[in-house]
């Protein structure tokens, strides 16, 4: 199935893609598509990519094993520079 601008492009029209597009879609030549679900902040796990398809959204054990060591890596970098003003006093 050939997208909206594919066919646009294909038709060699002279009006703005806006205009032609409202116009094909008075004919009924193109279906208004239905409205996709994105992943949300929350990470809900029922959100879908742009092809309808199911996202996973349970991190996997590597993504969990990095959070954690940035973590640690922060919070000691964090308590290295503390330590570092308070001497410099």
């Amino acid at each position: 199935m050939m997208t909206a601008n594919q066919l646009y492009k294909s038709s060699g029209s002279q009006l703005d893609f806006k205009e032609w597009l409202k116009r094909e879609q008075l004919k009924g030549n193109l279906k208004v598509g239905e409205k996709k679900e994105f992943l949300n902040a929350d990470g809900d796990s029922t959100a879908t990519d742009t092809n309808g398809d199911i996202i996973a959204t349970m991190p996997t054990k590597e993504a969990k094993r990095n959070r954690n060591v940035a973590f640690v890596i922060g919070l000691a970098l964090g308590f290295g520079i503390k330590y570092y003003m308070d001497k410099r006093k």
